[in-house]
């Protein structure tokens, strides 16, 4: 999978069956997205067929791809999850809520933010938009993860100016509480993830 910031598109590579020796097929999946910037991959509509979201970084949106079971086609549908995640820079797929659907939980460099997306099993129009943490100075990553084993997944997130990394605990959902742990403070955040430096 690759988001091609330059020109705007993503594509996916179709694995022969020998990795090693450099027979991938390129497939375009999206064009027109201006400055996407990262993506990931997960079935978003329970249909068995492997989906795209995408963060789109100039579009300041979150976007997910659906694949309607031809992936070497062109038919890949595009729905807007959020259209006002200012300089989107990071995604990240997973059941928040345990209610079975695919969530979303994304990064703003530009806003500061953390979001979390809920998918209500409409994911072709159905979001709800939660802001995790409003003050994350140049968010450049998420992940989720059940930090603290208590059975809720959480959010891990990076800020670049912040140089932190930092947790947030899911006190089962539907509302984050509003607890910001470091887990970390490094001298930069270059080390962690150079290459999403804007």
């Amino acid at each position: 999978m690759e988001a091609d910031q330059l020109n705007n598109k993503v594509y996916w590579y179709e694995n022969d069956g020998s990795p090693g020796d450099g027979t991938w097929t390129r497939t375009k999946i999206k064009a027109g997205l201006d400055g996407v910037y990262s993506v990931f991959v997960a079935d978003m509509d329970n249909d068995g067929d492997m989906d795209v979201v995408s963060a789109v970084y100039v579009d300041d949106d979150i976007r997910w791809h659906e694949n309607d079971g031809t992936p070497l086609g062109i038919n890949w549908n595009t729905y807007n999850i959020d259209t006002n995640v200012n300089g989107a820079v990071s995604v990240f797929v997973a059941d928040m809520d345990n209610d079975g659907d695919m969530d979303v939980v994304s990064a703003a460099a530009l806003g500061d933010k953390i979001k979390w997306h809920e998918n209500d099993g409409t994911p072709d129009a159905g979001w709800t938009t939660v802001n995790v943490e409003t003050s994350v100075n140049k968010a450049s990553s998420v992940f989720v993860a059940d930090i603290d084993n208590d059975g809720y997944l959480d959010i891990v997130s990076a800020a670049y100016l912040d140089d932190e990394i930092a947790w947030y605990g899911n006190a089962a959902i539907p509302e984050f509480p509003s607890i910001m742990m470091p887990i970390v403070s490094v001298l930069a955040i270059v080390g962690f993830n150079y290459r999403r430096r804007l």
